[in-house]
């Protein structure tokens, strides 16, 4: 809407007083009724004493409402704000007056700037507000004049307003999710997620274009309803997909998912009332976000991503928003400017979960990132490197050490090939994983040779669990090409009887003891002499 004019005429020895002096940086004042130029606009004066007298002139003059110019300061981006407030505060040729212009942004600089080409007779400030006005954004202005100056003008943000902020907050978390699909799997979820942001998004839009009356109210009603439903739970099956890394198979309801709300509509029109149409979208709203809210929680149990929390609390509060859309709905007769408030608290909602959503791919994909850098890729269990992350800084007794080697490995890989070797090797680590408990720690340190941390392990059954161990690898069955493969191994064990010992005694009495085992004969276990002989079984 163009603003409402009602401009102030200074009075005829204010005039006097300002036609002697120049206009700053050109921009003056209209001539008055008779033609002649009033203020600035008059030819220059000669600039001795100007700075001074406009000063004084300012003072004196501020009691008969004269207004005196100032310079505009330009920045690359347009005027300054604080410049341009300089201006129209002491001039009439603005009768229009934005306060604050810290509040309201560029917004005032462009309508500080349209007033100016407005002057010099460029018709394009009623074009300006048009534009405005079509995008969704309604000025509405009063006037101003030196009668009222602590009036100050308002900017009224309607329905139409908030559904334009709505879909624009929806599209660029769309955006953000097509973003990171092209750097992921098409599994992990973006896709759906992005599809769910757009389809809500044109929702809102269908309904802003409703409100302009670009569409029939039966085309738009129906049509924001049901893609904003469809959208919604698109919502709830791409942060499932997020969590299991899979898509849902419940996906092929949502092509039956409207079908009853049509059926209900072409029954009932109940999707030309506002009232129980928003109390539906507003419903399924808050239950698509409290599901989506579970499936967060779920995933936060499972992996421990620090952006869990933050998204679990504000799709909580998403929630919670459309819970209160829907009371409001139910309770309130005029409850459109609610409504507006509670989706423009859902407006920076979206931003923060599209933020977090990704944020979320991105922990996990740094997490995968320093897990391959700690794993063996042959076998799947930790390196050395890992295996120094995992163990305990200070040793207990009854802590205890295995270091397992395979026998004759060198002959294996020479005689069948590198690849039987490496089938031998996954095959023995799988054997070890199976039998250790949770708490042990099992790492690959190269070649053939593995280590076994087993905390809390009394010493009686030190020698019992390394056997057990030894029996299971050679027990382990190979073939190739018909031939049956036999794989044994050698233990030496070293364990922790008093505090104080550290880790490179450990390893070494370990090592010592795998010695032993070689050099015994192969396919033994061997204690390393740490551990008391009377206490190992014969």
């Amino acid at each position: 809407m163009p603003p409402t004019w009602r401009s102030t005429r200074p009075s005829a020895a204010a005039a006097t007083v300002s036609s002697t002096r120049p206009s700053p940086r050109g921009i003056g004042r209209r001539p008055d009724a008779a033609g002649h130029e009033a203020g600035p606009l008059a030819p220059a004066a000669p600039r001795t004493g100007f700075r001074s007298r406009r000063r004084g002139a300012r003072r004196r003059g501020a009691a008969r409402g004269m207004r005196i110019t100032a310079p505009i300061r330009k920045r690359a981006c347009g005027f300054s704000c604080a410049s341009a407030q300089t201006y129209y505060r002491n001039t009439d040729l603005f009768p229009i007056r934005l306060f604050p212009f810290q509040k309201y942004g560029k917004y005032s600089v462009y309508l500080v700037i349209a007033e100016l080409l407005k002057l010099k007779g460029i018709p394009v400030a009623k074009n300006f507000f048009r534009v405005l006005h079509f995008t969704g954004i309604d000025f509405k202005f009063t006037g101003y004049s030196s009668t009222q100056p602590n009036h100050r003008s308002m900017i009224a943000l309607d329905i139409a307003t908030v559904l334009f902020l709505y879909q624009s907050s929806l599209f660029v978390g769309a955006t953000v999710f097509l973003f990171a699909r092209r750097r992921r799997t098409a599994a992990s979820g973006f896709g759906i997620l992005a599809a769910a942001f757009l389809l809500q998004g044109l929702g809102g839009g269908v309904a802003a274009f409703g409100v302009y009356a670009i569409l029939p109210r039966p085309v738009w009603t129906l049509g924001s309803f049901t893609v904003c439903l469809i959208g919604q739970g698109l919502l709830v099956l791409g942060m499932e997909s997020l969590r299991s890394g899979r898509l849902h198979p419940g996906w092929r309801l949502l092509a039956v998912y409207p079908i009853p709300f049509w059926i209900a509509a072409w029954l009932t029109d109940f999707h030309m009332d506002n009232t129980p149409r928003s109390l539906l979208f507003h419903l399924n709203g808050a239950v698509c976000m409290i599901l989506a809210a579970q499936i967060v929680n779920r995933l936060w149990r499972m992996e421990s991503l620090p952006s869990c929390p933050p998204l679990i609390a504000i799709l909580t509060i998403n929630g919670l928003s459309f819970l209160f859309g829907a009371l409001v709905s139910i309770f309130v007769t005029d409850f459109i400017p609610l409504v507006a408030m509670e989706l423009f608290v859902q407006i920076l909602g979206n931003f923060t979960v599209a933020i977090l959503i990704y944020s979320i791919a991105t922990d996990r994909a740094e997490r995968k990132l320093a897990l391959m850098a700690e794993l063996d890729s042959l076998t799947g269990v930790g390196n050395r490197r890992w295996l120094e992350r995992m163990l305990p800084q200070q040793l207990q007794p009854g802590d205890t050490v295995f270091c397992i080697d395979l026998d004759h490995f060198k002959q294996i890989n020479d005689r069948f090939g590198h690849a039987v070797g490496d089938t031998v090797l996954v095959a023995v680590a799988a054997t070890l994983r199976n039998l250790k408990r949770p708490d042990d720690v099992l790492a690959r340190m190269g070649g053939e040779e593995f280590l076994l941390f087993l905390p809390n392990l009394r010493p009686s059954e030190t020698q019992q669990i390394a056997e057990r161990i030894r029996e299971a690898v050679e027990a382990i069955p190979f073939q190739h090409q018909g031939n049956a493969l036999r794989a044994t191994a050698s233990i030496g064990v070293a364990q922790v009887l008093r505090a104080g010992e550290d880790w490179t005694g450990l390893v070494h009495a370990a090592d010592m003891a795998l010695y032993d085992a070689k050099h015994g004969g192969r396919n033994r276990v061997v204690v390393a002499p740490s551990v008391p002989q009377d206490l190992i079984p014969a």
